[in-house]
């Protein structure tokens, strides 16, 4: 996909400075799906696996199983 928009984008022979609303996209089109395919290929199968927190980063309910309840209630 990355591709084709990367290809499209470079058909469009515009001049240096002149830039159009259908190079953005095809651009950013061309970014997001090469980021997200350089991600699938070095990850592969392990792209979405949990992995272990420090306490420092975990969310405050997660350290204490009260904290769901006492913001619960004060949602109310």
């Amino acid at each position: 996909m990355a591709y084709f928009a990367v290809a499209r984008l470079a058909a469009l022979a515009q001049p240096l400075q002149a830039g159009s609303m259908m190079g953005l996209v095809l651009a950013a089109i061309g970014f997001v799906c090469g980021s997200i395919g350089s991600a699938m290929t070095m990850l592969g199968r392990h792209l979405f696996d949990e992995v272990q927190l420090s306490t420092r980063w975990q969310h405050r309910s997660a350290q204490d199983p009260h904290a769901l309840a006492r913001w619960l209630g004060r949602q109310r």
